[in-house]
This record gives structure tokens, sequence and C-alpha cells, in this order.
């Protein structure tokens, strides 16, 4: 009788073991397909969190001492509403250390009049910049994005969340610079017109693989409407234009227009900002 009962535990163990492996592998297969499914089909409020990051952003008021510090978690707002909130808020809390640093490089730049680029100032930049660089005289093909808000197209203005999309292209290094901006006014134009206003986080990954993300940025010099002017504490290193160019890394290029064709370009690693 000892022995009899002692087979039977001993089968029963292996059966409970089967059915535990068989329970945990459809488990693990329904995971997997819900990730595949967020990965393509995102949903609105994973799409926001994937931008989880906290910045604190200083600000040069002209005419006073110390800076005006702004601090904000990048899933609950956006390039757009901060710089609204900037121009018509309360100002924002004063402090007399340096604040955070906002690149690694900086410079400033004038794009030539004479550049045979048909295009708004910042998308002639854009061409201008990537067939000028060095990546694109040493590869076939090289990929860049341009950031896109979408906060003007939600019936509230100042709804949570992150409403930026990315427009990425791939381009031939044997195009013409007209080519270039076409080619971003096209894909820009797509994005903007589907309905879907936040990236999908196979977009949001894709942006790691990409040579130049480009951010018109809204954040560097803020008008306010009572006739103050904030301008962004860069921190970084001065460099000039050309040291940009030979950069053969994935870089993120915020984009400050000072003037129709003059650009202060603050420059950071990719690897870092994502």
């Amino acid at each position: 009788m000892i022995r009899r009962r002692s087979k039977y535990v001993i089968k029963y163990s292996k059966e409970k073991q089967r059915g535990f492996m068989r329970y945990s592998i459809v488990i693990i297969v329904i995971i997997c397909m819900v990730c595949l499914f967020c990965f393509w089909n995102t949903p609105e409020w994973l799409a926001h969190a994937s931008w989880s990051h906290k910045f604190c952003r200083g600000y040069k008021l002209i005419g006073e001492e110390g800076y005006r510090l702004i601090c904000y978690n990048h899933n609950r707002t956006d390039g757009c509403q901060v710089a609204s909130k900037l121009q018509s808020g309360k100002l924002p809390r004063r402090i007399f250390k340096t604040p955070p640093s906002q690149c690694h490089l900086w410079t400033t730049i004038t794009v030539p009049e004479d550049v045979q680029i048909k295009e708004s100032p910042f998308l002639k930049l854009v061409s201008w910049f990537c067939c000028s660089s060095n990546m694109w005289k040493n590869k076939r093909q090289i990929t860049s994005t341009v950031m896109v808000s979408t906060r003007h197209k939600l019936k509230k203005f100042n709804q949570k969340g992150s409403y930026v999309r990315s427009a990425r292209v791939t381009l031939d290094t044997n195009i013409s610079p007209q080519n270039v901006a076409d080619i971003h006014r096209n894909t820009i134009n797509n994005v903007l017109d589907e309905n879907r206003l936040y990236d999908t986080i196979f977009e949001r990954t894709s942006l790691l693989t990409t040579d130049f993300i480009f951010n018109k940025w809204p954040l560097g010099i803020v008008k306010r409407k009572d006739g103050h002017i904030l301008r962004i504490f860069k921190g970084g290193f001065f460099v000039p234009f050309d040291f940009l160019l030979n950069i053969d890394i994935p870089i993120e290029i915020k984009c400050i227009q000072e003037e129709k064709n003059t650009w202060t370009l603050l420059v950071s690693p990719l690897a870092i900002t994502l």
C-alpha cells in the first residue's frame, strides 16, 4: 500500500507540473500577443507614458538677476503647451544657481540666402544641414526625423498628454537639397492628415535608428504677453557649425529661430535624449 500510494503521488505530481507548464505557456503567449499588438497599435495612455521624463528648463529674463526655472514631466505635457503657459501664465519661480544644461553642444548659424531651396525657413535649414553633413557624403542613405506637434488638432488645447508625432524619412544621398525638403514636407503633411495624434511604440523605438532628429523648438525664446522675453539657458559647449556637420553619431537638434534664416542649434547625442 505504501508503494502504490508513493507511485500515485509521483504520477499526480508530474501531471500537475505538466499542467502548470501548459498554463504558463498559454499566459506567456497571451502576454506576447498583447505586447505585439501594443507595439503597432499603442493605446493613447501608453503612448503618453512612453514620454515619461522630468525636464527642468532655466530661463534668463532680460534685466533680472538669476534665472526662472520651470519643471514638468513630458508624459503630461509637451513643448507647445509649456510655451503657451510661459507666454501668458505667471512667471516661473526664480533661482540664483546655475540651471541644468539643455544640450551638449550648441552653435548659431545663418542659412545663406543663395541656398536654392524653396521651402519654409525651418525645412530649408533641415535640408541644408542634411546635405552638408559628413554622413551625407559618406553614406548611401541617411534617415532624418522632424518632430511634429499635433496639439493644435485637439478640441481642448490644454488637454493632458504629449501630443507629438515623428515624421521619419529615408533619404538617398544622391538627390538634390530641394528633393530633401520636398520629401520632408510630404511626410509631415501625411502625418498631420492622420487622425492619430501620438506615436506608436514602434514609431518611438524607430527614432533610435535615426541619424538626425530635428525639433523646431518653441521653448528656446518665449515672448510673453506682458512684453517680457524669456531666453533659455543653453549650457553645453559652443562649437563651430562645421564641427556639428562632422559628427558621425545620431544626434537630436533643437532648432531655435533667432531671425528669418538665423538659428541657434542645441545638439545632444540621440542615445541620451530618448
